[in-house]
């Protein structure tokens, strides 16, 4: 049976070495483990849960910083070795369709060769997947075999929304001479800090996966070391492929900016040539626009639609001088 997650108890299980599991409560993990080689026990706990909270301080038996490690609000991928265990602690894309995508899910793990005590708060795919995978009979057998299918897990779900980044990038790229340049600046921003987000995250969780195959604790043989390695290189190449959502993101962001410059350039352009074509026509008009005696046409009715041809003559010479001196 599983354990219902409102009591603190997500799920808990005495893995039997072959792929399969028996499921416990919170009476079945305060007793000890089977008599068998490779016996090991995996708690999965609520990490915010009261009761879930006390176990971990009164029954867990772990070390007061290993607690509090598990415990913590705030948490960056890492693999710190104890004397008696190591602590690691992972990310995983947060799926759920309201969250942001650089808003990674926390996942901490507290490893020895016979018990891994992990916690969490929210919802990740990848452990649903090992526990499917225990309830079929086709689940990891040791505590390394846990660790490098969980470690694959994780990191296979990041590769869609990597891709996603990048048709979004595409898409604004192709977008880039058809719209204005303010709504693709708020959008192309919005996805640099996307970005920037995943790439903190990924850059710690790949450190974290070398320095655990580095310090070869004993419970994680040579087929396991592999695999991890393996996630290693692909968590690397996800970092090279953030690097250049980056990159090209900045350079059309650059592009943006240029464009912005040339379109108010160019109004400003236009602004000064009109105000250079009304600046005599001003002069003209201020001039007879004087109240005083022995101005011209005065005393002729004709005298205003002269002045007014006149005007018109004087603009279309100015747009030729204008145009003989290529500055329109």
């Amino acid at each position: 049976m599983m354990a219902d997650a409102q009591d603190g108890l997500i799920c808990a299980y005495d893995l039997d070495g072959a792929g399969g599991a028996r499921p416990l409560s919170w009476a079945g993990i305060d007793q000890p483990l089977p008599d068998a080689p490779q016996a090991l026990r995996w708690v999965h706990l609520e990490r915010t849960h009261p009761t879930a909270q006390i176990w971990l301080h009164e029954k867990s038996g772990l070390d007061e910083t290993a607690i509090r490690a598990l415990l913590a609000e705030e948490t960056r991928p890492r693999c710190t070795r104890f004397d008696d265990g190591v602590l690691l602690n992972l990310r995983g894309v947060n799926l759920d369709p309201d969250a942001e995508a650089d808003n990674m899910v926390a996942i901490r793990l507290w490893i020895t060769p016979e018990r891994i005590i992990s916690a969490r708060l929210y919802k990740i795919a990848a452990i649903a997947d090992i526990r499917q995978s225990l309830d079929a009979g086709q689940g990891p057998k040791t505590v390394g075999q846990f660790i490098a299918r969980l470690a694959a897990r994780l990191t296979e779900r990041m590769e869609p929304t990597l891709e996603q980044l990048q048709d979004e990038l595409s898409v604004l790229e192709e977008r880039m001479l058809e719209q204005a340049a303010s709504p693709m600046r708020k959008e192309l921003g919005a996805l640099r800090r996307r970005a920037i987000g995943l790439r903190r995250y990924i850059g710690s969780q790949r450190e974290a996966l070398a320095e655990l195959g580095a310090a070869r604790p004993a419970w994680l043989d040579e087929d396991d070391r592999v695999r991890l390695n393996e996630q290693v290189d692909r968590v690397t190449r996800y970092m090279e492929d953030l690097d250049m959502i980056r990159e090209r993101a900045f350079v059309l962001q650059d592009e943006l900016y240029s464009q912005l410059s040339d379109r108010m350039n160019r109004i400003v352009y236009m602004l000064t040539v009109i105000t250079g074509i009304f600046l005599p026509i001003s002069f003209l008009t201020g001039l007879f626009g004087v109240n005083i005696g022995g101005m011209p046409g005065v005393e002729s009715p004709g005298a205003f639609f002269f002045f007014v041809f006149g005007m018109a003559g004087l603009v279309i010479v100015e747009l030729l001088i204008f145009r003989f001196l290529k500055w329109i």
